[in-house]
């Protein structure tokens, strides 16, 4: 199932999601690809899974322009949304969400126009960026879902072929399309893709077919397929370009998914091995994200403490967003003076990097100092500062009024 998204939302909103469109994406919209809103991402999931549907999210933040072209051009399309309705469940996800940070951070999601596309049972296919026109779209999403190889011949074909795998009578160019096949009617096939690469000599490896066949079928780390390509790296980023990363990327996200549900300690650690043999962009970034959501969902907060707190000792000192984002899920997670201290040091940090104080660092920074402090005199100046700028810049300020009635009528701090 979609755990990495679903599992993410305990920072205060706890599933209140989140799937957040801008307007034009609502069902008002009478014609084009009509989005779904008012779901937790749980929800999504067990409907997809009910009705064995495909899933299409459109993945939006404040730093992509090309998010809202898309909805204003291409969305409302009446041949793309007779398609996407008809074979997807769709939604958007902002994933400037603090819920959702780690996954942006996983995927490469925020800067792009970017594109998701699961498979029912919850595992992600494709994903896609900078699409412009309706065609590409379309293409997209055929493609995402294996449309034209999905015919009578197929089917015929792949049951014949499950025949001949079943009593072991299947040549080796029968199991490697047999794998194909598999993927293509959505059934599992990770041991046909292992039972084929085992047949395999050293030099067979470097066959173009072969190769293609491990780029094809790298959708997990479990797999053999995964193997192959980090011990011929070099000749698959030479040959499939920056592609390959988001490959590997996709391929970390679905095995981060399945480590998760299943509290799998082992292939959490195989994963973390292959970021470091991945050679990807920002490795060391990437490794972290990858670390906090593991330890985040599984509810490891010792070791997310441990985590965080050391590379932010390093990657912290410019980088206010991420003091501020972290700052914020100490305050959520952990419950211990220490912890707030060193929430309050980030959220300090933070403000003197952007010589700012917001409404948000300044209500993350109130409710820390009600933590800490028996004397709410100084958190109650820093909640109605927050309050000024939440006036001015025109945010709606019950949150900060409830911290300030509380602080002045309902027993001052050191309260939840």
């Amino acid at each position: 199932m979609f755990y990495l998204l679903i599992k993410s939302a305990k920072l205060g909103v706890l599933f209140s999601l989140l799937v957040v469109a801008f307007p034009v994406l609502t069902g008002s919209i009478q014609t084009g690809i009509q989005f779904q809103d008012s779901k937790s991402l749980e929800n999504i999931a067990l409907e997809a899974a009910n009705k064995k549907s495909y899933v299409f999210i459109h993945t939006t933040s404040g730093n992509c322009g090309g998010c809202n072209y898309l909805a204003q051009t291409v969305y409302p399309n009446k041949q793309v949304g007779d398609f996407y309705n008809a074979y997807f469940m769709n939604y958007t996800l902002n994933v400037d969400r603090l819920e959702h940070g780690n996954l942006a951070k996983i995927l490469n999601l925020g800067s792009q126009a970017a594109v998701l596309y699961f498979e029912p049972g919850g595992q992600l296919v494709k994903k896609a960026v900078n699409i412009t026109t309706a065609e590409e779209l379309m293409s997209s999403a055929q493609e995402a879902i294996h449309l034209n190889e999905r015919n009578q011949q197929n089917q015929q074909k792949l049951s014949y072929l499950d025949e001949r795998v079943k009593n072991q009578t299947a040549t080796n160019k029968e199991m490697r399309e047999y794998a194909y096949l598999l993927r293509t009617f959505n059934y599992p096939s990770r041991s046909a893709v292992n039972q084929y690469l085992r047949t395999l000599s050293e030099g067979q490896f470097a066959e173009k077919d072969n190769m293609a066949f491990v780029y094809d079928m790298l959708d997990n780390v479990e797999s053999m397929a995964a193997d192959v390509l980090l011990n011929n790296l070099t000749f698959y980023k030479r040959h499939y370009g920056i592609a390959l990363n988001d490959k590997i990327q996709i391929a970390v996200y679905n095995s981060l998914n399945t480590a998760i549900k299943q509290r799998d300690d082992q292939l959490f650690e195989r994963i973390l091995s292959v970021l470091d043999k991945a050679s990807l962009p920002d490795a060391a970034e990437k490794k972290y994200f990858v670390q906090a959501q593991y330890y985040e969902e599984t509810k490891d907060f010792k070791n997310f403490e441990r985590l965080a707190t050391q590379y932010l000792a390093k990657a912290g000192k410019s980088n206010s967003q991420l003091l501020m984002t972290t700052a914020e899920k100490f305050f959520y997670y952990l419950n211990t003076n220490s912890a707030y201290n060193t929430a309050l040091k980030w959220v300090n940090e933070a403000i003197n990097i952007d010589g700012d104080e917001n409404y948000q660092t300044l209500l993350l920074k109130a409710r820390l100092l009600r933590k800490l402090q028996s004397d709410c005199t100084e958190a109650l100046h820093v909640a109605k500062m927050a309050r000024e700028k939440a006036i001015t810049a025109q945010i709606a300020t019950h949150e900060i009024d409830n911290l300030i009635y509380s602080m002045a009528n309902q027993g001052g701090c050191k309260q939840p």
